[in-house]
């Protein structure tokens, strides 16, 4: 473990991110899905649909937020990817029970 990961092996979440992670954590949900169940990303109406929600109208802050949320799912793409994990195939990488 590096300095300034958790105990889980993940980043420690700044302040200043708090609320991109919130919004992240409500629209990971909404992805675009490949044929074989590949996740490709978040679908960006969500996205949109979460900075309507909650007022957010400056569009810098809009800007700002939109990019820390695609750096948290291209992060979330790049391990799940590297577990070889996919909608269709989850059921094949769990462990089999004994």
């Amino acid at each position: 473990m590096t300095e300034g990961d958790c105990k889980f092996g993940m980043p420690d979440l700044w302040v200043s991110n708090q609320f991109a992670w919130e919004l992240y954590q409500k629209c990971s949900g909404q992805v675009i899905v490949a044929g074989m169940g590949d996740v490709l990303g978040i679908k960006f109406e969500a996205i949109e649909f979460l900075f309507n929600l909650y007022d957010i109208d400056d569009r810098d802050e809009k800007r700002l937020l939109f990019q820390k949320i695609q750096i948290i799912d291209i992060l979330r793409l790049r391990s799940s990817r590297n577990k070889n994990a996919t909608i269709g195939n989850q059921a094949k990488n769990r462990p089999r029970k004994k």
